[in-house]
């Protein structure tokens, strides 16, 4: 599937996700690096996804490279390490990827483990399963 990005910010190339990198402390999986250099900053389309509950949400903004090392220090406050921000969702929920590759939806307004649920398998499953609704 052809996933099409509007409004989008210019793409790192390798070396500066390395830099990135090394300004934040973290070595990235080689599924993120991938990701942050065809995806990250815009609006994909197509942009919804499924709940494992039957819910619909929506990727609203495809998280730009520039903001990671911002967003990295709220996770993890919020969450500890092993967290990587891929996307902003409907109402300000995020989509996050972990460090055993899963995709995870946040949803801020329920409490503690209940907040999170997986939502694929990797990053190219997620990318895979959006669909115009």
């Amino acid at each position: 599937m052809t996933i099409k990005i509007a409004n989008r910010e210019r793409l790192p190339d390798r070396k500066e996700v390395e830099e990135l990198e090394r300004s934040v402390g973290v070595r990235f999986p080689e599924a993120y690096v991938e990701f942050l250099t065809k995806y990250t900053g815009g609006e994909p389309e197509p942009n919804s996804f499924r709940l494992p509950d039957g819910d619909v949400s929506t990727v609203e903004w495809i998280v730009a490279w520039s903001r990671i090392p911002v967003m990295l220090t709220a996770l993890q406050y919020r969450f500890g390490p092993g967290f990587l921000p891929l996307a902003l969702a409907t109402a300000g929920e995020l989509v996050l990827r972990v460090d055993n590759g899963s995709v995870l939806y946040y949803d801020y307004e329920l409490p503690g483990p209940e907040a999170l649920t997986m939502v694929a398998g990797s990053i190219k499953e997620f990318l895979e399963s959006l669909v115009v609704v």
